[in-house]
C-alpha cells in the first residue's frame, strides 16, 4: 500500500521563540507500507519534508527492519505496530545535506477502527519520533545539536493507476480529517494536542479538478471549529491524473487566526467496488481518496491526514 503522512514537530531549544513546524510527505511514493499476516510483520518506508518542503529539511524512516534495529508485531488488520532505530533513520538539514544523527527512534502504529464510514479498504494510524542531530545551522542548541520531537498520522490504500482513472463524470467523497495541533492563541504558551474534523471533496474527472473542504476541525478548543477549503487540481498531463493538490485557506476564521493558510496533497484509491473477479475495472470511479494537509499561522500550526469514500 502507498499513502500520505503529516504531522507537526517541536524543536527543543531556548533559542526558538516559535519552535513548531509541520512535516508532510509530498507524493504517495513517499509512504509505503507492507502488511504480512503470515509472518506477523509490518514494514513501512516514510519520507517527509519540513514545512511543506520550503526549507529543504526532512526525514526518511524505515520502520520494522530488523537488520537496522527495527521490530514489528501484527495481531490483525486493525492492530499492528513497528519501530525504527537510529540506523534506519536519515535526517536532512535545510541545505539538503545529510545530518549527523546522534540518536533516533520512531514508532509506526495502527489506528484501530475504520478511518471513516465505508472506508474499510484504507489503513491508517499514527507515528512518532525523537531525533537528536547536528544541524550545523541556526536551529542548533549551544551544544551544536538539534533536539526534535515529532508526532503525526499516516493513511494508505491501493493507489489507482493513472490509466484506470475515468476521464469524465464527477464524484463526491466524504470522510474525516485528523491532525496534530500546536496552539498559542491566548499568548499564554504553546500547547499541543490531537484534533479531528470532517472532510468533503467534489471532483470533476473531465476537468481533473475539484474542491476540498475540511470543516468542524478542533471544535473541542475553538467554538464552532475551523474550516479550511481550497481548489485542488491534478498536476501535469495524464501521468499525474491519480493525484491532486492545491492551497488551503480558512473560511469565517476568528480574528486571531486571520493569517491561517496551508495546502493539501492527495490521491485516488481503489476499493472493492473497483474490482470485478479480482481484476481492476477500467476507468471506474475510484472508491476513495486519501491525502495530507497542513495549515499554519503565527499562533496556530496543524498537520495531518484525511480520507474519504465516494458517495453512492
Amino acid at each position: 500500500m502507498q499513502g500520505y503522512s503529516g504531522g507537526i514537530y517541536e524543536q527543543k531549544s531556548d533559542q526558538e521563540d516559535r519552535p513548531f513546524g509541520t512535516l508532510s510527505s509530498q507524493s504517495p511514493s513517499d509512504v509505503t507500507a507492507t502488511f504480512d499476516s503470515e509472518d506477523q510483520t509490518v514494514t513501512a518506508d516514510v519520507s517527509m519534508q519540513a514545512d511543506g518542503g520550503e526549507t529543504g529539511g526532512g526525514v526518511h524512516i524505515r520502520f520494522g527492519d530488523p537488520e537496522f534495529g527495527g521490530s514489528s508485531s501484527f495481531t490483525d488488520d486493525q492492530n499492528y505496530s513497528s519501530s525504527a532505530a537510529k540506523k534506519s533513520i536519515t535526517v536532512f538539514t535545510d541545505d539538503h545535506q545529510t545530518a549527523v544523527l546522534h540518536s533516533g527512534s520512531a514508532n509506526f502504529v495502527s489506528g484501530g477502527e475504520a478511518f471513516c464510514s465505508d472506508c474499510g479498504f484504507l489503513r491508517w494510524g499514527s507515528w512518532n519520533s525523537h531525533l537528536v542531530f547536528d544541524s550545523g545551522g541556526s536551529q542548533a542548541t549551544e551544544s551544536g545539536n538539534t533536539n526534535v520531537f515529532a508526532h503525526g498520522w499516516w493513511i494508505a490504500g491501493d493507489i489507482i493507476d493513472d490509466s484506470d482513472m475515468p476521464t469524465d463524470g464527477s464524484a463526491t467523497y466524504t470522510g474525516r480529517a485528523i491532525g496534530d495541533v500546536a496552539s498559542n492563541l491566548g499568548d499564554t504558551g504553546w500547547v499541543t494536542y490531537t484534533a479531528k474534523g470532517d472532510m468533503v471533496m467534489t471532483w470533476d474527472f473531465g476537468d481533473r479538478a475539484g474542491d476540498l473542504t475540511i470543516s468542524n476541525f478542533d471544535k473541542q478548543h475553538i467554538d464552532g471549529g475551523l474550516t479550511f477549503t481550497g481548489h485542488m487540481t491534478a498536476p501535469g498531463e495524464i501521468g499525474g491524473a491519480n493525484q491532486f493538490g492545491g492551497p488551503l485557506s480558512g473560511k469565517d476564521l476568528p480574528d486571531n487566526l486571520s493569517d491561517l493558510t496551508g495546502s493539501a496533497n492527495g490521491s485516488f484509491v481503489r476499493g472493492p467496488e473497483n474490482f470485478d473477479q479480482g481484476k481492476p475495472i477500467h476507468q471506474s470511479k475510484p472508491q476513495g481518496v486519501i491525502g495530507n494537509w497542513a495549515v499554519d499561522s503565527s499562533h496556530y500550526t496543524a498537520g495531518g491526514v484525511f480520507g474519504g469514500s465516494r458517495n453512492r
